[in-house]
């Protein structure tokens, strides 16, 4: 697997959120950042590690539209509560 230096899987998943997100910052169709703080809290709170595969991307994607169904939420907004629940902001 070929890496790009400093362009990681934060870099990555935050350019795909803003090239996705059309309809607005919570958009369905939008796709979630996945970054060290983000994969810190689900190693700590969960049964879920992810590598930086595309599959483990894949995986994360499952889970946050799993959680995100029941109360009607988008993956980007389940997103960003563990964000601010792994960082304290909010």
């Amino acid at each position: 697997m070929a890496f790009i230096k400093h362009l990681g899987r934060s870099y990555f998943t935050k350019w795909l959120y803003f090239a996705s997100a059309l309809e607005g910052p919570d958009d369905a169709a939008a796709a979630p950042i996945l970054d060290d703080k983000i994969t810190g809290w689900l190693d700590n709170e969960t049964d879920l590690s992810l590598d930086k595969s595309t599959a483990s991307y894949g995986r994360y994607l499952e889970l946050l539209a799993c959680w995100g169904e029941p109360y009607g939420r988008t993956r980007v907004q389940v997103e960003k509560a563990i964000f601010k629940l792994a960082t304290g902001r909010g």
